[in-house]
């Protein structure tokens, strides 16, 4: 089951479902089901945007172009929204991705490390703060390592999201939530210039069933012009 959360600066709003409540709730009180009026959920894309290996990440960006992270190819694609390939990046198993106001793309994928662990990393492509010839070019702009993972092999990172200010948050899992300080299932809060700040002290990790514990995160989003965002888990 996934739970979805809403944080705000003081306060919480539970905007999913949520087991493990204390008393179990009487289904019996639920209204019928009626005949389900709805429009169209979604329209086929003629011709589908083919090409891909397990992509695992999708994002429209502030630019208006088509970002994927593509996952078993190993590569970050951009494409413009008719789905026209434009340039690709070499990322080593990108699984989330997200754009700040300065259209930077921040990605969170993996690196091999110098022992020959792939462990999880979160990098930063430059796509304007660089020359004019490689302005808006994945193969071409300028990409940073904010982040490596050298101590814990297993934890990954499977959302990122950009605050209004450029600061960033991270969601990071992993299988060890047995350490009181360190476990691996986190919400990390990066500044603008990408330094580190803090876990979000707001969540608990552990086997809890309060709104506030996580233990297995998978995606996060923020909402344009505030700094509330919301987290999902399963």
């Amino acid at each position: 089951m996934k739970t979805l959360v809403k944080f705000g600066c003081q306060t919480l709003l539970l905007v999913g479902i949520l087991a493990g409540c204390e008393e179990k709730y009487d289904l019996s009180t639920l209204p019928k089901q009626g005949k389900l009026e709805a429009d169209t959920s979604y329209k086929q894309v003629s011709p589908a945007f083919v090409g891909f290996d397990g992509p695992q990440d999708v994002m429209i960006g502030i630019d208006q172009l088509l970002y994927v992270a593509d996952t078993r190819a190993n590569r970050v694609v951009m494409m413009n929204l008719a789905g026209a390939q434009l340039s690709a990046r070499y990322i080593l198993h990108p699984v989330s991705l997200a754009q700040d106001t300065r259209l930077d793309l921040l990605i969170g994928g993996e690196i091999v490390a110098s022992n020959g662990d792939t462990v999880a990393a979160l990098f930063r492509i430059h796509l304007v703060s660089t020359s004019p010839d490689s302005a808006h070019r994945l193969d071409l702009a300028r990409i940073d390592t904010v982040w490596k993972e050298l101590a814990r092999p297993q934890r990954r990172f499977p959302g990122i999201t950009a605050l209004p200010d450029n600061d960033w948050l991270v969601v990071r899992t992993g299988p060890d939530n047995s350490s009181f300080n360190d476990p691996d299932a986190r919400v990390l809060l990066f500044n603008k210039d990408d330094v580190f700040v803090t876990p979000l002290s707001e969540f608990a990790t552990g086997t809890g069933t309060g709104i506030t514990n996580i233990n297995f995160p998978t995606s996060i989003a923020s909402f344009p012009g505030v700094k509330d965002f919301v987290l999902a888990q399963s």
